[in-house]
């Protein structure tokens, strides 16, 4: 039946733990010894590593089998369930994918929307997007889209 998130709590070999994903990983933290690194990975559900602890920063699977995650140089990009980029680090924030498989991305201070493969759906030009539930009927509503500056 495998390991539950409330039983790696108890367990000191990680410092944090989210909820398994659909494909049955789960995001951990592990600080290194001297407590002022800590570094993002994705175990199975009988608590092992899925693939190599890497990252500065990553969010939990969405449902497409994309998450978010930050590289060593800062940059935002997305893993498949195997630990490799799907999407390469390009970003300077996201978001993770919602529901409908598109993410706000940041790129030199403009937010834009992409999709599941990486491809613009809404170009980076806008001070902030809020993804929004499309709507079946008329798929119209995409994103709330901001503007700033004068």
């Amino acid at each position: 039946a495998g390991i539950s998130i409330r039983d790696l709590r108890h367990q000191p070999q990680f410092d944090g733990a989210g909820s398994f994903s659909s494909n049955g990983l789960a995001l951990v933290e592990k600080y290194d010894a001297s407590g002022m690194n800590i570094k993002y990975g994705y175990i199975n559900e009988s608590g092992n590593y899925a693939f190599e602890q890497k990252f500065n920063n990553a969010l939990d699977y969405a449902d497409n089998g994309l998450a978010a995650v930050v590289d060593d140089t800062g940059k935002y990009g997305f893993i498949n369930e195997t630990g490799n980029y799907a999407i390469t680090p390009q970003f300077d924030n996201e978001t993770n994918f919602d529901e409908n498989g598109f993410a706000a991305v940041e790129k030199e201070g403009m937010w834009g929307v992409i999709d599941s493969t990486g491809k613009y759906i809404i170009m980076p030009k806008y001070t902030y997007v809020l993804l929004k539930t499309v709507n079946p009927i008329d798929q119209n509503i995409l994103a709330e889209l901001f503007y700033g500056g004068d």
